[in-house]
């Protein structure tokens, strides 16, 4: 895994994951009776336990490098929601500006943690509105950055294939309150 600090607190973690895993949570995710109109919550349960337990130690790892570089970030031990896979049919759907810093529980979220599970060869980047930034989607890679208004993004629809992507979000462990429910 090699991390790139990218202007305005946007972390490029290339290889975060191998490509055989990408594959592995992907056919996983399109055989899980669970899954809901292309989404699913994967949990350290037995189904998900060593895919799981893998993603966490890498994320684990690239944390580790980002908040040596962001000292605020260590202002308290870290947590993270459970990670959410999505399916984005080709060719479908269009992508408001949003950020990830709304809702009831949103305000726990510090970091927001984006997987790439694919390739996607026409469309499916991710754009920054204000930092004028594209991440194109390449299985095994992810984006870190700040979940405001500051950092309002979209996602291209993907033209040649089904995109998919794993999200979570980071936030201080608050005593009493549940990471899950960010």
């Amino acid at each position: 895994m090699h991390i790139k600090f990218l202007p305005d607190y946007i972390i490029y973690a290339k290889g975060l994951l191998t490509p055989a895993t990408c594959f592995n949570i992907i056919d996983k995710f399109n055989r899980d009776p669970d899954q809901n109109a292309g989404e699913l919550v994967i949990k350290p349960s037995a189904t998900w336990r060593g895919l799981h337990s893998e993603i966490h130690r890498q994320v684990c790892a690239a944390i580790a490098q980002i908040v040596q570089k962001y000292k605020p970030l260590q202002v308290g031990p870290l947590a993270w929601t459970d990670y959410k896979i999505k399916r984005y049919e080709k060719s479908s759907g269009s992508f408001n500006w949003n950020f990830e810093a709304l809702g009831p529980t949103a305000w726990q979220r510090q970091l927001t943690m984006l997987f790439y599970l694919n390739d996607v060869k026409a469309g499916g980047e991710t754009c920054f509105l204000y930092q004028n930034i594209k991440v194109r989607p390449v299985a095994g890679d992810a984006i870190f950055f700040p979940p405001f208004w500051t950092h309002t993004h979209s996602d291209l629809t993907t033209e040649t294939e089904n995109k998919y992507i794993m999200t979570s979000y980071a936030g201080f462990a608050i005593p009493g309150v549940s990471t899950n429910a960010a």
